[in-house]
Order: structure tokens, then sequence, then C-alpha cells
């Protein structure tokens, strides 16, 4: 026979879990009449997840790109690939172990993804802010992520 304590806790944790949320994973922001996704996947695993999450909201943001070069980016990318518009290349400010710009496009070129590039993360809002399209997703590095997301807070 179950306690009775036992069901109430159970419940309380069932509904915390249900209403944790965890900042920039599957995060969706509204900024300046877009949607901003911003997700700090760097692995197989949360690519592949991500590109499930895409597919289910039916969007196919154009993305801002950064990633660490421990990583492997052609398995990321190519998860995603067909679930995105673009990629805006961008070098994880102040990440010395970052891949660069020119590195990313090189990787996009061979995974025939669409590329262009932004020098720091004020280029990146200006691009944003500028562009025609309403959906965005900022991925590839949780450093990435951390940078940028108080800027669309």
């Amino acid at each position: 026979m179950i306690n009775k304590n036992y069901k109430l806790s159970f419940f309380k944790i069932n509904k915390s879990i249900k209403n944790t949320s965890w900042p920039g994973r599957l995060e969706i922001v509204n900024y300046k009449k877009k949607k901003i996704i911003l997700d700090g996947s760097h692995n197989i695993d949360g690519a592949e997840k991500l590109s499930q999450f895409l597919k289910i909201k039916k969007v196919k943001p154009v993305v801002l790109f950064g990633m660490l070069n421990n990583k492997k980016i052609d398995i990321f990318l190519d998860s995603i690939r067909k679930q995105i518009k673009s990629i805006i290349a961008i070098r994880i400010p102040n990440e010395k172990n970052a891949y660069l710009t020119d590195q990313i496009k090189k990787t996009c070129l061979s995974l025939s993804i669409n590329s262009d590039e932004v020098k720091n993360i004020n280029e990146a809002i200006k691009y944003i802010e500028q562009s025609n399209h309403k959906f965005f997703l900022i991925t590839g590095s949780l450093y990435l992520v951390g940078k940028i997301r108080p800027r669309f807070l």
C-alpha cells in the first residue's frame, strides 16, 4: 500500500518538474517582432533533439552558429540541415578554442548549407534586427547562448 504522504510528495515533484524552465535550452524569446530560439546544444544528441523540435514547431530559422573546436561540427550541422534556412557563422567571443567563421562556412559549404558571417555579437544583433526573417535560432554552444541571451531579454 502506498503511503498517502508519498502520493502527495510525488504529485508536488511532478508539478515542479512540469514548471521547471531551462534558460538557453529550447527557449523562445520575442524580440522586436521576431522569435529567437536560444538553444545551447553542442553535441550530436542535442542536435537531434533540436532538429525534432524545429520539425514539430514547423519553423525553418536562420541560425546564428558558433561552436568550440573540440566538437563535431559536421555531424551537428548535418543533423539540423534540413530544418534550417541558412547559417550565420560567428566566432564565440573570448573563446580561444572556438571555430573561426571561415571554418564554419567551409563546413556549411561541404553540407550545401547557405552561410554568411558576422564579426561579433553587435553585428549579429544588427543582422537579426535588419533581416526580413521572423525566426532565428542561436545554437552550437552554451557559451555563445550565455553571451548573447541577455541582449534579447
